[in-house]
């Protein structure tokens, strides 16, 4: 799986990932580690530590060596892109968009990100239906490798290809197959911007172009004028799911525009069935689950590329689904539509089981764990792990947790209400004031609105609510006065210097990453990356 994150109980541990603001824009020859790093979800995507435009066909190949390989695509028409002599860098639309490695100097630095040769086809050219191949060459022998050849098709699937390739000038990688089907399933237009396109919302999804309806998303309700997501809920044999109203709710309540004139986003949760085996190995209430054991336990498959299923065992989809003998067709289109979430007594949380929950950030896969959890609590989990699939993080713009101005599930300091019990099941509406930490301005507090109704700081390692409300001035240092001039306090109750993004210790929950005594808030929904 990529792009883990975690998040357990308030007072209890995390392993936090350090994460950057997003850039205005971003270029292919730009770093990521996540999805948000390149800027326009809708434009970028990050590949293996790279920034690549993601195209309406994309073909990333990405490897970890200095050797000089070089992507071969061979289109319908028989005519081939590459950056080696056999080929054109473009043709019918497509391009190639980097060359890796041309030089030796070119790739002998790789720590962070691999190296990548890309080519797309961007909008609104069209993409040549047929069958293609696609294969590396290590051109000149230098090194051994191996190596990941990504493909984006028009339909939103995806499919991996690995293997390797010796230290031998000129030999070829196994040569691998793929097809672009019929465009009337290409996903052109998504008036709502919910990551759904418009067809599939209005027609159903035909994913292979067989003239069968493999989803019917307007049976579930979907509609193309207003956003919708799909969350599919199973639990281990034992396990409770309470209903999860509250965070529906929350989501038709959401301060987010849609094309009909309404606002909020329709969530729809099927709560589906008891998982009672991993690949065969029988598990309960009291087993701990690892977010990398969700490819055995979604597709019966430790190989969760994007073109897995669970036809020959595992739990993605329902028993009926799964039974069918569209079987393939069926659970694929689910993939492009569905978040998957797990509820299990605890999870492995790098430190040992742990109540709380994890996700990944972005993406489609989350565990709730705590297995005796009150529904509101449970309602709590669900909704600050699916914010992480939807692209939110602890921090609004970066992961600094704990800021008292930053009103948001998200934030540590609200996950909960047990430091806030009057704070809403929510995701942060307002952009509110910056603070910093070195010079607090307490007459003025946070400018929050009214409506939230208790602010939580920290002083030392001690967590206050306030008893006003986040409009309010904030005595930050517990004076008793409230000072206009500067005030130095830590308020977010950073833990010491020693955490770091891979010490998971309990004393870590409310550490800096960024290290900035600028505190900075976020309009959560304004911010939601729908498309995982």
């Amino acid at each position: 799986m990529k792009n883990l994150h975690e998040s357990a109980l308030a007072f209890a541990s995390a392993m936090l990932l350090s994460l950057l603001a997003a850039p205005a824009a971003a270029q292919i020859s730009d770093t990521c580690r996540y999805r948000p790093d390149c800027g326009d979800p809708l434009a970028m995507t990050c590949v293996a530590g790279n920034c690549v435009d993601d195209g309406k066909l994309r073909v990333t190949l990405s490897w970890s060596s200095n050797a000089d390989l070089d992507i071969s695509l061979r289109l319908p028409s028989g005519t081939i892109i590459s950056p080696n002599l056999d080929g054109t860098i473009q043709a019918e639309g497509g391009v190639l968009r980097r060359d890796e490695c041309y030089r030796e100097s070119d790739c002998e630095d790789f720590s962070g990100h691999d190296n990548i040769e890309h080519i797309s086809w961007n909008a609104p050219v069209a993409v040549p239906q047929g069958r293609y191949e696609v294969w590396t060459t290590n051109f000149d022998g230098r090194a051994a490798a191996t190596y990941a050849i990504e493909v984006k098709l028009p339909n939103q699937e995806r499919l991996t290809f690995t293997g390797s390739v010796g230290a031998v000038e000129g030999e070829e990688s196994t040569h691998e197959f793929f097809e672009v089907g019929s465009e009337s399933f290409v996903c052109d237009v998504d008036t709502d911007g919910d990551g759904l396109c418009d067809d599939w919302e209005e027609n159903g999804i035909d994913i292979n172009g067989d003239g069968i309806i493999d989803l019917d998303l307007p049976a579930m309700g979907a509609d193309p004028l207003r956003k919708d997501l799909f969350v599919e809920v199973d639990r281990f044999s034992g396990v409770n799911v309470f209903g999860l109203g509250p965070v529906v709710a929350a989501f038709a309540n959401a301060p987010v525009s849609n094309p009909d004139g309404s606002t909020g986003i329709t969530l729809h949760v099927l709560i589906d069935e008891e998982i009672n085996d991993i690949g065969g190995t029988p598990v309960g209430a009291s087993d701990v689950l690892m977010l990398g054991d969700m490819g055995v336990l979604k597709f019966n498959s430790a190989v969760t590329n994007d073109d897995s299923t669970s036809c020959a065992g595992g739990w993605f989809g329902t028993a009926a689904d799964r039974a069918s003998s569209n079987c393939d067709a069926i659970i694929k289109a689910r993939r492009q539509v569905f978040r998957y979430a797990v509820y299990v007594d605890q999870y492995e949380a790098g430190w040992g089981p742990s109540g709380g929950g994890i996700a990944e950030l972005p993406g489609n896969d989350m565990i709730i764990a705590g297995a005796d959890y009150v529904q509101k609590d449970q309602s709590a989990v669900f909704m600050h792990e699916l914010g992480h699939t939807l692209g939110l993080r602890h921090g609004g713009a970066n992961h600094d947790n704990c800021k008292p101005n930053f009103l948001s599930i998200m934030n540590y300091n609200y996950s909960y209400d047990a430091l806030a019990p009057s704070r809403p099941l929510d995701f942060s509406r307002h952009d509110t004031l910056s603070l910093n930490k070195a010079a607090l301005n307490e007459s003025a507090g946070i400018g929050g609105p009214a409506d939230w109704r208790q602010v939580v700081f920290y002083t030392g390692l001690t967590p206050i609510a306030t008893t006003t409300n986040a409009s309010e001035p904030i005595d930050w240092n517990q004076d008793m006065i409230l000072n206009a001039e500067a005030v130095d306090a830590n308020i977010t109750g950073d833990a010491d210097s020693s955490c770091t993004t891979d010490t998971p210790a309990p004393t870590c929950a409310c550490q800096s990453i960024s290290g900035s005594p600028v505190l900075q808030s976020q309009n959560d929904w304004q911010n939601i990356i729908y498309d995982f």
